[in-house]
């Protein structure tokens, strides 16, 4: 097999892309996802939270036990 062969299977394999130039510019809708995007938490993420601090404020010796298992 020569060099001339595998360059032609090559370019038979890899097609050049047709139009690969962009229409409009990405970045302002990835800016505007960005920003869009806010903090939300979950009623069980709250609830499991709020369970948590309950927990250490009425259980303190608790909080080392919490802690090694981090």
């Amino acid at each position: 097999m020569n060099d001339e062969r595998v360059q032609n299977t090559v370019r038979q394999a890899f097609a050049p892309l047709h139009g690969p130039e962009l229409h409009r510019d990405l970045w302002p809708r990835m800016r505007e996802r960005i920003d869009e995007k806010a903090i939300s938490v979950s009623w069980l993420d709250g609830a499991l939270m709020a369970a948590l601090a309950l927990l250490l404020i009425a259980a303190p010796e608790l909080i080392p036990m919490l802690l090694y298992h981090l």
